[in-house]
This record gives structure tokens, C-alpha cells and sequence, in this order.
């Protein structure tokens, strides 16, 4: 056998093994391209599970131009998605590709189905107090970067909301009444907000804050007068129909159940819920009712030392590994500059860290006690261990990192909230 004999033969060799492996480096090549441009399409939602690191100097971009342009875009991810040949993949790998289908369909309900940049007025609340209210999230301090993308967000919402106005063709008169209802009180909680932040940023941001902020306050101002004048003609129906929420459940949840069969089984686990809430009722009825933590410091306290006892716990039981590399999930003063968005409704008062920042701890920041606390800042203000389990660990902050520490970058990136808050639900 000659060597250009072998040679041939050799290549031969080396394509059938490394077949699959080139199917793999496409489907890589997807998740690649597809989790990059995510980060700077995806929406500002104030969902607590679906955070993704923006890149830098990011801010929401509405216009009508750019949603042609991530609608043209999503028509490229598809075909590129459907063209895969996996016919020969291991079942791991063919999982990876289902669950980069549901991320990109992810993106085609989001554009097409429920259209909130097209129906929902609540949605440019959240691209504009909330892209900025998320910036306030991580503890400080506020180098010159993240100053300057503090004060870029805010300089960037009256374009947002003119893009609004133009994108808003089919306004749903619930929503909009939602994003009213957090519009009343925008003036004063965001110059309460800007106020007590300028001390903390750098001084070569601090110095266009409050002009910046003016100018935002007075456009928000203006979106909630021209939603307010509009509102009586808005139509009440928000549903997506049937068939959209077929398209959700089997492309985008990946469950085999049809929205009859869900609500049956939302109806079985209401009454579970329910029925297991009256049994603990009435086996505790001789029990006084929990008291509120007396301080914000005794609670803080409480909920360092139920932290460590619920992972001791999870280990004594052989319930689950919490790996020596965890961070803590913390319970901290609610913040000055926070406070006054988080009343509002802005979003989840709690910082996940992020897959650059697992050196540091999960953060919850809370109010003082007190009787007048919703239902789940309430118990807590009783008992930590709830909102530990649901929100820290083994809740979604475990959750969170656990993915985001991931070898595989598809699964480190793709987020499913049926398994994180159906996990959520059971540990309460």
C-alpha cells in the first residue's frame, strides 16, 4: 500500500469519526452566535430567572427599525437551527439542540405571539425603570463603567418611550392600566432614587445625573399622559388564544401537555395546595402565631443562621450536594437609592450574582418587619426559611449558578421557569 494510499485511507478514517463532532461545532456555532446577539436583544422582564450579562454600554433598543431587524434575524437563527442533522447524535447532544429550538422559539413567541412590544404598555415600563433598576442590584461600590451605564439608561428613556408610542399599535387596556399604576408615583420615587444614588457613582457620571434624570422623569411623565388619554379606547381582552399557547407549551416549555390537560392539572394542584395548607392549620391550632422579628438587624441575623441550617440539612438528609464552591444567599438593608423603585413594582428586590460574579454572595434586600409587608416580605419577616428555600437554597439562586457553572455552554445559558418555579413551589 502506497503512502497516498494511506493517506486517502486516513482521511476517510478521521471524516466518519469526526462527523458528529462537526454536527456539534455547528450546533455550538448557533448557541454561540445565538446567546450573544440574546443578551442584547432579549427584553427587560421582571421575571427573576431569566437574567442574562448585557454587554457593555447595553441599552434597550424598541424602535420600529429594530424589531425588523431581530425579526429578520430570528428568520436566520430558525433556519439555521432546523438545517442540523442530528440524526446521529448521542441522546445528550440531541437534547442540547432541542433545548436551543425552545430558546429560539423563546424569541419568536416573544416577537409573534404575545407581541408585548406591540399590545403591552407595561412592557416599555420595564425597558425603562426596569433596565435601570437592575443596574442598582449589585451592591456598590459604582466604578466609572457601571456609573456611566447607570446614567446612559436613564439618558436613554425618551427614545424608548417615543419608540413606544409608535410600537404601541394594539394597546390592551389591562396592561396599560398595570403601567399606570406604576407611573403614579414615577416623579417623586425616581428623584428619591437619583438622589440618594449620586453620592455613590463617579464623579464623571454623577455630574449628568440630574439632568439625565430630569429629562427621563419628564418622558415618563409624558408616556403615562398619553397612555391615560388613550386607555378608554383600549380593548380588555389580553389572551393569546389557543393556539398560541399550543405553540408555547410545545415549542418553547418542551411539555407534552395540552392547555386543557394543564389546567386540569393546575386545578389538582390548587386543591393539593390548599388541602395541605388546612391541614397544617388545624394541626397548629394550639401553636401562637409567629411573632415579627423586633429589627431589620434581627431578621438579617435569623436568616444567616436558617441559611446554614437548611444546607446542613440538605446534607444530613442525602437530599442534595450544595458543592464546597457555593456562595451564600444574604439577606441585606434594603437600599436608599432601591427602595422607592422597589415599591413600585420595578422588579425582584434580590441579586443572583451573574457566571462573572460566583465569587460573590445572593443577595435579598429587605424592609423593617412589619404587619403591613405582602404575604411573602411578611413570612419571611417571621420565618426566613421560606423564601430561603424558594429564592436562595437549594431555590433559584442554587439553581442559577449550578447553570451558570455548567460545562456545556448551551445548558450554562438556557433558563426553563416551569422546572425553576415548579421546584420553587415544592420547597415551600
Amino acid at each position: 500500500m502506497n503512502s497516498r494510499t494511506c493517506c486517502k485511507i486516513l482521511l476517510l478514517f478521521t471524516c466518519l469519526i469526526c462527523a458528529p463532532l462537526l454536527h456539534a461545532d455547528e450546533l455550538d456555532d448557533l448557541a454561540r452566535d445565538f446567546w450573544s446577539w440574546r443578551a442584547a436583544e432579549m427584553p427587560v422582564t421582571t421575571d427573576d430567572i431569566p437574567r442574562l450579562e448585557r454587554p457593555g454600554g447595553w441599552i434597550p433598543k424598541w424602535s420600529p427599525d429594530d424589531v425588523a431587524g431581530y425579526q429578520r434575524d430570528l428568520e436566520k437563527f430558525e433556519a439555521r437551527w432546523k438545517n442540523i442533522n442530528t440524526s446521529h447524535w448521542a441522546v445528550p447532544r440531541q437534547v442540547d439542540y432541542r433545548l436551543m429550538g425552545s430558546a429560539i422559539a423563546r424569541v419568536r413567541w416573544e416577537l409573534h405571539v404575545a407581541r408585548n412590544w406591540q399590545r403591552n404598555p407595561l412592557f416599555y415600563d420595564d425597558q425603562t425603570i426596569g433596565a435601570y433598576y437592575y443596574l442598582l442590584l449589585p451592591p456598590p461600590p459604582s466604578d466609572a463603567s457601571r456609573s456611566r451605564a447607570i446614567v446612559q439608561t436613564l439618558g436613554a428613556i425618551p427614545k424608548i418611550l417615543d419608540d413606544a408610542k409608535k410600537n404601541l399599535t394594539q394597546p390592551v387596556a389591562p396592561f396599560a392600566q398595570l403601567a399606570l399604576d406604576q407611573l403614579k408615583e414615577i416623579r417623586p420615587a425616581m428623584l428619591a432614587s437619583t438622589r440618594e444614588l449620586k453620592p455613590l457613582l463617579d464623579q464623571s457620571a454623577a455630574h449628568d445625573l440630574d439632568s439625565t434624570a430630569a429629562a427621563a422623569i419628564s418622558s415618563l411623565e409624558a408616556y403615562r399622559d398619553w397612555l391615560s388619554q388613550r386607555l378608554p379606547s383600549m380593548p380588555s381582552q389580553t389572551a393569546v388564544g389557543r393556539e398560541g399557547y399550543v405553540f408555547f407549551l410545545k415549542n418553547v416549555a418542551l411539555l407534552p401537555y395540552t392547555p386543557e390537560q394543564l389546567l386540569q392539572i393546575g386545578h389538582a394542584e390548587w386543591a393539593r395546595s390548599v388541602a395541605f395548607e388546612t391541614y397544617e392549620e388545624h394541626r397548629n391550632l394550639a401553636i401562637a402565631e409567629l411573632p415579627l422579628f423586633k429589627t431589620q438587624a434581627e431578621e438579617i441575623e435569623k436568616e444567616t443562621t436558617a441559611e446554614l441550617a437548611v444546607r446542613q440539612f440538605l446534607k444530613l438528609k442525602d437530599i442534595l450536594t450544595v458543592p464546597d464552591w457555593t456562595r451564600h444567599y444574604v439577606d441585606r438593608p434594603m437600599p436608599s437609592y432601591l427602595g422607592p423603585l422597589a415599591e413600585l413594582g420595578a422588579g425582584e428586590a434580590d441579586d443572583f450574582t451573574g457566571p462573572s460574579r460566583l465569587d460573590q454572595d445572593g443577595i435579598r434586600y429587605i424592609t423593617d418587619p412589619s404587619p403591613n409587608l405582602g404575604y411573602f416580605a411578611l413570612a419571611s419577616a417571621k420565618d426566613a426559611r421560606p423564601e430561603i428555600v424558594h429564592e436562595g437554597i437549594p431555590g433559584h439562586f442554587f439553581q442559577l449558578i449550578l447553570s451558570w457553572k455548567n460545562p456545556d455552554p448551551i445548558r450554562r445559558q438556557y433558563y426553563d421557569s416551569s422546572a425553576n418555579e415548579g421546584i420553587g413551589f415544592h420547597e415551600r
